[in-house]
């Protein structure tokens, strides 16, 4: 996917999110109860079509648009497990013809992922009828509190779509691909590697890759210029008395209640994440 393409969809997504806020914006200023929860509907709208407008820079590693989570702070979730910087601003710079110095062209502003889905819980809670416990404590829904829950988010909106810049979601490093088990093509931005390499306080020295459609998933680090790549897999002795042959589990099985037969002597086991795998 070229740049013009990944610019045409992510201004898509920007345009709702400007109606969305102007919406929020003119429903606040009626300071009504009613106005204030349709306001956080709005903005609520917004947060989600700024991570779909972010998240259009990572389609070729996020996989399947039809299998991408709808909710935004998953969404979010798959975007830092792809690059850990894709909340950080991008500041364009340019070189002044006459007087050769480096100058602010720019800046694509970026929603700061970790507070996305604080603020999004918070605009949600809003958005459903008061609980039994609500309603039989006699309190009111504190309006004010929510009007500026509502002018945070909205600033929030604003400053992003301030933005004097579009800028991709380019790699300065190689990108890492495996051909999955599952017959899928996986690709991985490998840039918290390589940082990690040359400043040890930054990036990070393993990253996991996960495929999207079977949640296989590998770890990757550097050696040299080369990657390593390890399988996460669990190895386990098998419970069955008389057996105690060696069996391989994906990490993405370990949970209570995940049946396996035994690949030496057919036994069943179960596993269960907090003990060890059983005899069932």
């Amino acid at each position: 996917m070229d740049a013009d393409e990944v610019a045409e969809r992510r201004e898509v997504f920007r345009l709702l999110a400007r109606g969305y806020a102007d919406q929020a914006t003119k429903l606040l200023a009626d300071e009504d109860e009613r106005s204030t929860i349709y306001a956080a509907l709005e903005l609520r709208f917004a947060l989600e079509a700024l991570a779909y407008d972010l998240a259009c820079n990572y389609l070729e590693e996020l996989g399947e648009t039809k299998t991408l989570e709808w909710q935004a702070p998953k969404l979010v979730e798959r975007l830092k497990g792809i690059d850990p910087w894709a909340d950080n601003a991008v500041y364009v710079t340019g070189v002044h013809p006459e007087t050769g110095e480096k100058v602010l062209m720019g800046t694509d502003m970026r929603m700061d992922l970790r507070k996305l889905k604080h603020r999004y819980q918070k605009l949600n809670s809003a958005l459903h009828a008061p609980t039994i416990a609500k309603v039989e404590s006699g309190k009111p829904r504190n309006m004010e509190r929510l009007r500026a829950d509502c002018r945070d988010v909205l600033s929030v909106v604003e400053s992003v779509l301030a933005s004097t810049a579009m800028v991709g979601g380019g790699t300065h490093y190689p990108v890492f691909q495996m051909n999955c088990q599952c017959g899928k093509v996986v690709k991985r931005r490998t840039d918290p590697l390589f940082v990690h390499r040359d400043d040890p306080s930054r990036g990070d020295e393993h990253i996991t890759v996960r495929c999207w459609n079977c949640e296989n998933s590998v770890q990757l680090s550097l050696n040299g210029d080369h990657y390593e790549v390890s399988h996460n897999i669990f190895n386990f002795d098998c419970p069955h008395d008389g057996c105690g042959g060696e069996n391989k589990i994906w990490q993405k099985d370990m949970v209570d209640g995940y049946k396996a037969d035994c690949e030496h002597c057919g036994g069943a086991i179960l596993m269960s994440t907090a003990l060890r795998p059983v005899a069932v």
